[in-house]
């Protein structure tokens, strides 16, 4: 099986052909959250009403740092009824 190596600042990282798209995302998004000393805490999307959903989670994406957007999400829905 062929592969190719993807070098980061700090170290390679084997990319193996056959591997799924989201193997191979999970890969490189952990090799980053390595290499920038990321810690395996989550980052909250709190969403205030379910009709808003996307808006909110979008508002979230454009104010996030590089951090944030390493991190896992976790998305909060608080909606009053």
């Amino acid at each position: 099986m062929s592969g190719s190596t993807i070098r980061s600042d700090h170290s390679p990282i084997d990319v193996e052909l056959y591997k799924s798209l989201d193997d191979f995302i999970s890969e490189v998004l952990g090799q980053l959250k390595l290499d920038h000393f990321i810690p395996d805490t989550s980052a909250i999307i709190t969403v205030q009403n379910t009709i808003d959903v996307v808006n909110n989670i979008m508002d979230w994406i454009k104010e996030a740092n590089n951090t944030d957007l390493l991190k896992k999400p976790i998305i909060s829905v608080v909606s009053e009824r």
